[in-house]
């Protein structure tokens, strides 16, 4: 889907965890599944807005879509 490339695989500009930061939103940048998992789950703890900013690697994401959107192979 181009719209989805466009708004969420494009290198965006803007630092989102500074945004949040700069309006007290606690922030954090994953790179790894384990900082994501410890990420969730210290977000579930907090009784505020947490921001989870994941790093992804286009050409894995991109395959997983193309395959997701296939759907099975009978």
């Amino acid at each position: 889907l181009p719209e989805f490339e466009t708004a969420w695989l494009s290198p965006q500009q803007l630092n989102l965890c500074a945004a949040a930061r700069a309006f007290g939103i606690h922030a954090e940048r994953c790179t790894t599944l384990p900082a994501l998992e410890a990420a969730l789950a210290a977000a579930m703890n907090v009784r505020a807005a947490c921001v989870i900013e994941v790093v992804v690697d286009r050409l894995q994401s991109q395959a997983m879509r193309t395959r997701y959107w296939q759907g099975p192979s009978i």
